[in-house]
């Protein structure tokens, strides 16, 4: 059996590029007739946003598979191995089946038109897998965009837009309209939209995209609503308040295991997602839509890797999601002295995200990616470090008992945070 990294090595990866190239559904449309369209033989939940999309596809997994469906979830991009992608309730896909189903997408690419590019290939792995496990229902998250994704083959039971921001401009568009025209592309004939947007601008868009499809739209503050929040330790308790067919429904005392507060609007969307499909997947309950949430870690997420010192991983990549997450930090450890670690793709808008990082960080340490796409300072008020043991030794020096180490910027940066967290030594120990 070939090794499904030497079988992907040689398709077009747009994750590792500044400019994409084949961002187009003619080459996945064509490889999933070749493999007898797998993406057919299940029901799904097709999420997309600008952020909030992976952790929302967490959570609606999370709620289906505790309810007793077998449920497949793919995501992207991941930390540590490509098999944390595809999983069944919560079971990464081993590398043994990915390199298998690979082979089978390998032998279908070279029979088309059209070479498939590195997503095309992951997203029709993916399919393949959860056809085989004949899985009750799918959690399916865009790669970028929505209208021209790979994922966006599918005919989704329902569909979740997350919050939209301004990112990956160059190719969805240069406006909050633009972006949130091409994220719509997902809403089917039909499939209810579930929305935490709030904007007039973007509502409108979506609501008009709805219409066209008779796609029924589910909006935050007005078909759910979250009431009665409070802090519980480091996260949220709260109620939500739904309202599907003309009928009211409490959930109470829903906890969110993040500071995070935008994993309040990410928890209830996949929530009331699920209570719309609940005909459908009668064990779908308010209660343990509810429990499943309330006891669920998100991986990768305000990762705490270590207490001394205090090293924290997050994966924010954009302006909004960076100062969602420093206003979070500073409330959940208001009397540390952060110190930032960071890195950016080169598509980015960094200087937006540096300004971010600035106004609430002490200290600012760039980490240099090896990877093409990777932003490349030429002026940074700041250290950059290049490899994982000049970083280690660089914080070394910056430790105090007040420390904090953030990690964040990128996905990629999850390996070397977890190195640091194995290799420096606070006042107290190390690793914890």
């Amino acid at each position: 059996m070939k090794d499904a990294d030497i079988i992907l090595s040689s398709y077009l990866n747009n994750e590792n590029r500044s400019v994409y190239m084949s961002y187009s559904q003619d080459a996945i449309t064509e490889l999933l007739e070749s493999l007898g369209n797998p993406q057919n033989a299940f029901p799904s939940v097709h999420i997309a946003g600008t952020n909030g999309k992976g952790s929302t596809a967490f959570y609606a997994a999370k709620i289906f598979s505790q309810a007793g469906y077998r449920t497949g979830l793919f995501t992207s991009p991941h930390l540590e191995t490509i098999c944390e992608r595809i999983r069944i309730d919560e079971e990464m896909i081993s590398e043994k089946e990915f390199a298998y189903y690979s082979e089978k997408a390998e032998s279908a690419a070279k029979e088309i038109s059209v070479k498939p590019t590195f997503f095309d290939m992951v997203t029709a792995i993916s399919f393949l897998y959860f056809k085989e496990y004949m899985v009750d229902i799918a959690v399916i998250e865009t790669g970028l965009g929505g209208r021209l994704d790979s994922t966006n083959v599918i005919n989704p039971l329902c569909s979740i837009i997350t919050s939209i921001s301004l990112d990956h401009t160059a190719i969805l568009g240069d406006t909050i309209g633009k972006i949130a025209a091409e994220k719509a592309g997902i809403i089917k004939a039909g499939a209810p939209l579930v929305t935490s947007n709030i904007s007039d601008e973007i509502i409108s868009i979506l609501r008009n995209e709805c219409l066209l499809k008779s796609a029924p739209l589910y909006t935050a503050g007005s078909d759910f609503e979250n009431i009665n929040i409070r802090k519980k330790n480091a996260g949220y308790i709260y109620d939500l308040k739904l309202k599907i067919n003309s009928q009211d429904t409490l959930i109470k005392d829903i906890e969110i295991n993040s500071p995070v507060f935008e994993q309040i609007e990410n928890a209830s969307c996949a929530v009331t997602a699920a209570m719309l499909l609940s005909n459908s997947f009668p064990q779908i309950t308010a209660s343990n839509s509810a429990e499943a949430v309330s006891g669920f870690t998100l991986p990768g997420r305000f990762q705490i890797l270590n207490q001394n010192p205090l090293i924290l991983y997050d994966p924010a990549h954009n302006p909004a999601a960076i100062s969602s997450l420093l206003k979070a930090l500073s409330s959940a450890y208001p009397q540390k002295k952060i110190t930032a670690v960071t890195a950016f793709m080169d598509d980015k808008d960094h200087q937006a995200m540096l300004g971010a990082i600035n106004g609430i960080c002490k200290d600012i340490v760039y980490y240099q990616l090896e990877a093409a796409r990777a932003y490349r300072p030429e002026q940074f008020n700041g250290e950059i470090t290049s490899s994982q043991d000049e970083l280690v030794a660089c914080l070394e020096k910056k430790i105090t008992d007040d420390s904090l180490f953030l990690f964040t910027g990128s996905f990629r940066l999850f390996q070397c945070a977890v190195y640091a967290a194995k290799n420096l030594r606070g006042p107290k120990g190390g690793y914890e």
